[in-house]
């Protein structure tokens, strides 16, 4: 839905000749005022635009509908990490200011005037117009309405949904589960092609695995607490609905059957250990939602001596306490366990590379672009961390690396930008009843759980929309094709209201 910056430069210009008119053809000082005031109301969502952009890459978009509904003043504050929200705000503000100025000492010609009709269709009129051709207003729209999306109903997705259901609890004993979210660490980082020497360890160790490289990024799960539901519960996070009248977070699932709905009913003890504020974006919210027994976010992770980034902890104090944990499952008498964590040093736009790695002089290249930098000291902690647990809890478990979503506007996004291959999202899978090979098929961020629960109970599964990778059958992606599908998920958005 990303339109062209030419598009938002055309706009300002129209408001910008609308506005130069309204000067000479207005009589009234207050109609004048009004005018000055569409205009800047024009450029603001302009700017808007811009900036929005800037974040996310690809202009406005759910995860940005979402933060407009949902965020608190905490969540406003961790925003300020993108310097573009940083530095625009009070340029955007000074600008206006001085606007202003002029507008109230400005000295209206007398000689122009034009009727009262005219006077109130070059200021009502032009602003109208304006809006209209701006690009923010139409991706607004089209991401509040998925217009022109509903007349794909070849897909009876309702239907699909009423297929699933949690098994009873299965005999025998059963393999533990480790989960590890990588912020953004999508598939291009580990193409040796386009990032040589990135991910040296990480690579090393997906060859001990099973690859999947077809993983497809699923509608409304460009940020992550969706990528989680998505990746866990195979249907989107549709962001409209979510607020409750008492403006706490409503249930994020509530009707549908999660990865956490089959491992509660297979006895599983589950735990979420992740550095942030578990209050940022509902992430605790949503795993209490989950039933979740433990979550650990910076509340009761971090120490007064634990330096932190702008998100949170850094990954080199979060992986030992995520390993801590693992030994102190095993000791204890919740087995099995399914324990999840979230990375956080790779996180856009620059990365927050971990002090370790700045004492080792970690760097990639010659150390000109930090989230580069990031990135390879992300391989570096998360490389040894997953090297040590693959090592130890291979015995009994099933272990899953995967990236949250798709890397966000960044410093990296040039280097990026020169894959000609669609971006996917990467998932490993380490088991020992598992033959290390990759699988590259098409699929979604839908078929993520049922694709663990196959690895981890030995049986197929259907999950939200989801399917597992692994199954012969084809998936959803594969059946319809991924635009079709994704379109069709779109336009059953409406109905996935009732749940949410």
């Amino acid at each position: 839905m990303k339109v062209l910056f030419e598009y938002a430069l055309i706009h300002a210009g129209v408001c910008s000749v609308v506005f130069l008119v309204a000067y000479f053809f207005v009589g009234s000082r207050w109609l004048w005022y009004t005018a000055a005031g569409l205009f800047a109301l024009n450029i603001i969502w302009v700017a808007a635009y811009f900036l929005i952009n800037s974040i996310t890459g690809n202009g406005f978009n759910e995860a940005v509908l979402y933060y407009i509904l949902n965020a608190s003043w905490k969540d406003v504050i961790l925003l300020t990490a993108y310097d573009e929200v940083l530095y625009a705000v009070p340029v955007i503000v000074l600008v206006l200011g001085l606007f202003f100025y002029g507008v109230i000492r400005a000295r209206l010609p007398k000689f122009l005037p034009a009727s009262v009709g005219m006077q109130l269709f070059l200021v009502f009129g032009g602003a109208a117009m304006g809006g209209i051709m701006s690009p923010l207003t139409e991706e607004v729209s089209l991401t509040a309405t998925s217009a022109g999306m509903n007349k794909i109903d070849h897909i009876d997705l309702p239907n699909f949904l009423a297929a699933n259901s949690v098994p009873e609890r299965l005999s025998g004993s059963k393999k533990n589960l480790i989960v590890i979210y990588s912020e953004s660490l999508e598939w291009a980082f580990f193409d040796e092609s386009l990032f040589p020497g990135l991910m040296p360890k990480l690579n090393a160790l997906s060859a001990q695995g099973v690859v999947f490289e077809g993983i497809q990024q699923a509608p409304m799960s460009e940020w992550t607490i969706a990528g989680m539901i998505a990746t866990q519960c195979g249907v989107p996070l549709s962001s409209h609905r979510l607020r409750n009248e008492s403006n706490d977070f409503g249930k994020f699932a509530g009707g549908y059957n999660c990865l956490s709905d089959y491992l509660g009913k297979q006895g599983f003890w589950r735990v979420y250990m992740g550095g942030a504020s578990s209050d940022f974006a509902g992430k605790g919210r949503y795993y209490e939602t989950m039933n979740f027994e433990e979550i650990f976010g910076l509340e009761k992770l971090s120490n007064p001596n634990s330096p932190l980034s702008k998100w949170g902890i850094y990954d080199d104090e979060l992986l030992p306490l995520v390993r801590q944990k693992i030994g102190a499952l095993r000791a204890s008498s919740h087995l099995p366990f399914a324990l999840v964590t979230l990375t956080l040093d790779s996180h856009p736009p620059e990365g927050f590379a971990s002090p370790a790695c700045k004492l080792r002089g970690v760097r990639y290249g010659r150390g000109d672009v930090e989230h580069l930098n990031a990135l390879r000291c992300t391989d570096e902690i998360l490389g040894d961390f997953l090297e040590q647990i693959v090592r130890d809890n291979i015995h009994d478990s099933t272990i899953v690396l995967l990236s949250d979503h798709l890397m966000m506007n960044s410093q990296a996004r040039e280097a990026l930008s020169q894959n000609s291959a669609p971006r996917r999202n990467r998932m490993v899978i380490w088991d020992k009843a598992l033959t290390p090979r990759t699988v590259g098929r098409t699929a979604s961020q839908f078929d993520v759980a049922p694709t663990i629960l196959q690895v981890l109970l030995g049986r197929s599964y259907q999950v939200g929309f989801g399917s597992s990778i692994l199954d012969s059958q084809p998936n959803l992606s594969e059946r319809y094709g991924s635009r079709v599908f994704d379109e069709s998920v779109y336009a059953w958005r409406t109905d996935s209201w009732k749940k949410w």
